[in-house]
């Protein structure tokens, strides 16, 4: 299993290989509220819609359609049904005794089913420098008030 990273999504462009050749930023991931799949990356233009017409490799995001035929509205993400990575980068992460692990760094995906399995999770610069950051399950997470709170 491979592991795919928000981090990399950020920075990639969709290009689209059919008649007219486009580089698309992606501005924004979009991760469903029931089930944490990747669902939706956000550009200048729309939203793609992730699904079998997308193909997301280490070399970026591919399609052989037309933007035309992948945008969607925003309507089409509402809120209320998906999170926004960028919404959520830089979030307390609290363990069961309300002591700080430190701050979402990153979301881990599976490369085969785009479901989110893990976060890594910094604690600064010289503790990440020594220790690494650290990976939590996001079987062992949930959301509270007043950032994730991790069992």
């Amino acid at each position: 299993m491979m592991a795919l990273r928000s981090s990399f999504l950020l920075k990639s462009f969709v290009r689209t290989i059919g008649n007219k050749r486009e580089l698309l930023p992606v501005s924004d991931v979009l991760i469903g509220k029931g089930g944490g799949y990747l669902s939706g990356l956000l550009s200048d233009d729309g939203v793609f819609s992730v699904d079998e017409r997308l193909m997301i490799t280490k070399d970026g995001i591919l399609t052989a359609e037309a933007k035309e035929k992948l945008l969607c509205s925003t309507a089409y993400f509402p809120s209320a049904q998906y999170f926004s990575i960028k919404n959520l980068l830089k979030r307390n992460v609290y363990d069961d005794d309300g002591c700080l692990l430190g701050v979402i760094s990153d979301f881990i995906f599976d490369d085969e089913d785009k479901r989110l399995t893990a976060l890594e999770v910094s604690q600064g610069f010289f503790v990440d420098l020594l220790n690494g950051r650290q990976i939590l399950p996001v079987a062992h997470l949930y959301q509270k008030a007043c950032g994730v709170t991790y069992d």
